[in-house]
């Protein structure tokens, strides 16, 4: 009897770090990247590639012969954003933005371009 009472007190503490241990290691298993991921939403995906399935209708001569042209991108920043890692402070964040027009394949009338924005390039903390 004196040398069970032992081994099952061992067991018990044996059991009880392991439980302990293994529920610290699931916080570990999270991505760390997860977290500072900015959800994208349907919408927004579709406005950054704004290119239809049919032509549309020329504002010049009518034809159903307008595109949608991709004409370059670049990124801007440091916009000021609520630091997403720390308690308080800012996050600085630079976005890239792609600029689209559209272009009639009849006459060649392109109209004025406009920018999309299209995703998050990088962000800084600053948080505290």
């Amino acid at each position: 009897m004196k040398k069970i009472v032992p081994i099952l007190l061992a067991m018990v503490l044996a059991l009880t770090l392991c439980l302990v241990g293994f529920a610290d290691a699931e916080r570990y298993d999270d991505d760390p990247l997860e977290e500072t991921a900015v959800p994208t939403s349907e919408a927004v995906l579709e406005e950054a590639e704004p290119v239809p399935a049919r032509s549309s209708e020329c504002a010049k001569c009518g034809e159903m012969r307008v595109y949608i042209q991709k004409i370059s991108e670049y990124e801007a920043g440091p916009d000021q954003e609520p630091c997403i890692h720390k308690t308080a402070g800012t996050d600085a964040v630079y976005y890239k933005y792609c600029i689209y027009q559209e272009v009639c394949r009849g006459c060649g009338y392109k109209s004025p371009a406009w920018d999309v924005r299209s995703g998050e390039t990088s962000r800084e903390c600053h948080g505290w």
